[in-house]
């Protein structure tokens, strides 16, 4: 007989399985609560119109409805020009705001000539008719000896801009470096513009003062030529005298005058030619202007 101890071979009770933990049940989303800005605003409710007739303009198509095509073409972007090397925020200044600048000047130095002649004609009892030949001679005198002082003194000037320059937002330099003109170019480039030819018309009229007179016209158009065509906008007279103007970038072309481009009003450090200084790099120093 086989001998087993007791319970060996006889089947085992099955050992219960661990239950499993009931799946876990997720609330539903709730929707965030808008913020402030966007909470939905509720509309008015409509009120009945009035058939009373009101001032209120009657409108032909529904709001909403995009209006006409414009045909009109987009405006040309802005040519600030050509920027000035080492001077970031600078470009040289435009032919039509050199202009601009250069016609207020000679306008206030003729207004000052009449005046200081009309006063020395005064007390030297001379005749103040339009034919008189000596009041035209003291008023070119004068004229020619405002400009000179004038031009070289503003030219020269911490500033380095006239009154004309100062509203356009101009200033002039010397090239490469910028710094104030010397008084010997300043000197040269009130000549080259061509002042001092206006001493021959108190010449008698003949044939030099003739060739005199057709040789400014065409050196007067022979500057502005040379100062429109040139990269820098410098003309013969600035070449001659290594000068350059430069203007704030972004004016563009216009010789249009603007209160904000003025800088007019400006506490002193502000955006502007006349209240900030610039070192002018027009090219290498190697190469004459």
């Amino acid at each position: 007989m086989d001998q087993r101890p007791p319970g060996e071979g006889e089947p085992q009770p099955s050992q219960p399985e661990p239950a499993e933990p009931p799946p876990s049940v997720e609330p539903p989303p709730t929707a965030p609560a808008p913020m402030p800005w966007e909470q939905p605003q509720t509309p008015p409710p409509e009120q009945p119109r009035s058939t009373i007739i009101s001032a209120e303009p009657v409108l032909t198509e529904p709001a909403g409805t995009p209006g006409p095509e414009v045909a009109w073409a987009p405006p040309p972007p802005p040519t600030p020009g050509r920027e000035v090397p080492g001077a970031p925020g600078f470009a040289f200044a435009s032919t039509p705001r050199r202009l601009v600048a250069w016609l207020i000047d000679n306008l206030l130095i003729g207004i000052v000539a009449i005046l200081i002649a009309s006063v020395i004609a005064a007390v030297a009892n001379v005749d103040l008719s339009g034919r008189s030949t000596t009041y035209y001679a003291i008023f070119t005198v004068i004229s020619v000896a405002l400009t000179f002082v004038y031009f070289v003194l503003f030219w020269t000037s911490s500033r380095r801009a006239t009154p004309g320059m100062r509203v356009l937002q101009l200033q002039v330099g010397t090239a490469f470096d910028g710094r104030p003109l010397e008084i010997g170019q300043a000197v040269i480039r009130w000549a080259l513009l061509g002042y001092p030819l206006s001493l021959f018309a108190l010449l008698p009229a003949n044939t030099v003062t003739n060739l005199v007179s057709l040789v400014g016209f065409f050196w007067y158009i022979a500057l502005l030529v040379s100062t429109i065509i040139s990269d820098t906008k410098q003309g013969i007279h600035d070449r001659v005298v290594r000068s350059a103007i430069v203007q704030p970038a972004g004016l563009g072309n216009s010789g249009l005058v603007r209160m904000e481009d003025t800088g007019l009003g400006q506490p002193a450090g502000e955006h502007g030619a006349s209240a900030r200084l610039v070192e002018i790099g027009c090219d290498k120093p190697s190469r004459r202007l």
